[in-house]
């Protein structure tokens, strides 16, 4: 029998062994995936996983304890061939609704694309820093480029946002309409802005910065002078800016990632 014969006996079951490999990484459960790789995630935690490798869902994802909701996701084959891994999220939750595509290299950094979607203000407060006040509204995100290391510190940013409906809630009831954040940067060195633009009894405008681990941020609240019962409640708030119940809030602290993270108001 001819060498060549004998390879041709063989195709059809290098064949079958291919298509056979190809099916069960195709159709590899998200479960089984999940609980290899769950050991090496960090402050992370999915449950209610369903659906493959390629297409499936987790019914709630953990971030350090905090529930995100419900995360979908689409995994690309083709990339992963070049040692990242490229995917099309959506994510839905409790005052959370995000969609976007994120690359992961092999150093576990994070590259997020085109994301967009919105947010409950209320995520904003540990950023302002104001204890006594809760912000309210929702903000709309529109992110070009957003780029985290392997432990979770933003390294380089674009994009803006929309905070509708601004307002804040505790110690008094303040609205301060339509506020617009913007933040450009690379390489950990980050600037942003924030800019009134509606009509109501506070205004809110600042900026903030970001070097290396330590950001900072000077965030300017005035109140309207006629609206007494706001002005006397922003007397416990930062420090005077002017003689018509304007306050200065001066907030620095140190971005620690996936880690609990800290930031000190000086008032």
């Amino acid at each position: 029998m001819s060498a060549t014969r004998k390879r041709r006996r063989w195709w059809p079951w290098l064949l079958l062994v291919f298509s056979v490999v190809v099916i069960t990484l195709w159709t590899l459960p998200a479960t089984l995936v999940y609980s290899l790789i769950a050991s090496q995630l960090k402050e992370v935690q999915a449950g209610g996983i369903s659906g493959s490798l390629w297409n499936g869902q987790a019914s709630s994802l953990l971030l350090r304890g905090k529930d995100w909701g419900q995360l979908n996701w689409q995994l690309r084959p083709l990339p992963l061939l070049s040692g990242r891994a490229e995917a099309d999220l959506q994510l839905d939750g409790p005052g959370v609704q995000l969609s976007g595509n994120v690359i992961r290299a092999a150093n576990r950094a994070l590259d997020l694309g085109q994301t967009e979607g919105k947010i409950d203000a209320a995520w904003l407060g540990p950023a302002l820093g104001l204890p006594l006040l809760v912000p309210t509204g929702l903000v709309q995100l529109d992110l070009q480029r957003l780029s985290v290391d392997s432990e979770g510190r933003p390294t380089a940013v674009q994009g803006k946002a929309r905070w509708e409906n601004a307002g804040l809630t505790g110690i008094v009831r303040a609205r301060a309409g339509t506020v617009l954040i913007e933040a450009v940067g690379s390489d950990s060195r980050i600037d942003g802005s924030l800019r009134n633009e509606g009509d109501g009894n506070l205004s809110i405008d600042g900026a903030f910065s970001m070097r290396g681990t330590g950001y900072t941020a000077q965030v300017i609240l005035r109140p309207d002078p006629a609206d007494a019962e706001l002005v006397q409640a922003l007397q416990w708030v930062g420090q005077p800016l002017d003689g018509q119940g304007g306050r200065l809030l001066l907030i620095e602290g140190e971005v620690h990632g996936w880690a609990d993270s800290s930031a000190n108001t000086q008032d």
